[in-house]
C-alpha cells in the first residue's frame, strides 16, 4: 500500500511508504540532506528511486508538498523545490494554490514527463457532477494536460460520486493513477469494494506523535 508519510526510517511489514516534506517543516533534516545528495550526485535526480504502483505507474518516494503555502508565494516555493531536485510536487484545491504549482512548473524549464503533480478534490466539489467539473479546473489552473495523481482529499459527502468522476478521468487519460486521502480503514475498504478501479494510493499524515499504525495493515483491491 503506498501512502505518504513524515517518518524516514519506514518499513510497516512490507507496505510503502512515500515520505514527503511541507514548506512549513516537518523536522524531516535527513530528507532534505537526501534530496541535496541526489542533486550533487552526477546522475543528479535521475538517482531517485521510486515506487511502483498497482496500474505500474512508478512515483517517486520523496515529494514536496505545499499546504498552508500562501498561494502568492506558492510559486517561488515549488520553483525553489524543484531547483535542489524535488520531483514530485503535492498540492490540492482546498489549498488554494495550484495556479503557484502550475506557474512554477511551467517556468522550470523541466519536461513534464519528469514531474509528478498530486493534487486532491475537496469535499465541496463531492459528488460525480461537481467533482467532474473541479477535475477540469484543477488542470486548467495547474497549465497540464495530465494529472500524475489524484485523490479524494476526505472521507466525507458524496465520495462515491466523486470517485467515480475520478474513474472516468482516469479512463480518459486525464490523471495517470487515483486514490484517497486520510481515509480510515472501514472507509477505505468500503469504497474499495463498491468501485471499479480500487484506490492505487491512501495518504495519510502519520509522524512519531500520530502513528495511525492501523492504516498499514488494510489489504484492498491494488494494494
Amino acid at each position: 500500500m503506498c501512502v505518504y508519510t513524515f517518518i524516514e526510517n519506514h518499513d510497516w511489514n512490507g507496505k510503502t511508504v512515500i515520505p514527503f516534506i511541507t514548506h512549513e517543516g516537518s523536522g524531516m533534516g535527513g530528507t532534505d540532506r537526501k534530496v541535496l545528495e541526489l542533486r550533487n550526485n552526477k546522475k543528479g535526480i535521475n538517482n531517485m528511486k521510486t515506487v511502483k504502483l498497482s496500474n505500474g505507474v512508478e512515483m517517486p518516494q520523496i515529494g514536496y508538498g505545499v499546504y498552508q503555502v500562501d498561494p502568492a508565494e506558492c510559486e517561488r516555493c515549488v520553483s525553489d523545490a524543484l531547483k535542489v531536485g524535488y520531483r514530485m510536487i503535492d498540492t490540492a484545491q482546498a489549498y488554494h494554490n495550484e495556479e503557484g504549482v502550475g506557474a512554477a512548473i511551467a517556468k522550470s524549464g523541466i519536461p513534464r514527463e519528469e514531474l509528478f503533480i498530486v493534487t486532491k478534490v475537496w469535499i465541496s466539489n463531492y459528488g460525480y457532477e461537481k467533482a467532474k467539473a473541479s477535475i477540469d479546473e484543477s488542470l486548467r489552473k495547474l497549465g497540464t494536460d495530465y494529472i500524475d495523481l489524484m485523490l479524494l482529499h476526505q472521507p466525507f459527502c458524496d465520495r462515491y460520486g466523486a470517485y467515480r468522476a475520478l474513474e472516468e478521468a482516469y479512463k480518459a487519460g486525464k490523471l495517470r493513477a487515483i486514490g484517497v486521502s486520510n481515509f480510515y480503514p472501514d472507509h477505505l475498504i468500503d469504497l474499495a469494494n463498491n468501485v471499479e478501479i480500487p484506490p492505487m494510493v491512501n495518504q495519510v499524515e502519520t509522524h512519531v506523535y500520530r502513528a495511525q499504525n492501523e492504516a498499514f495493515n488494510v489489504e484492498v483491491g491494488g494494494f
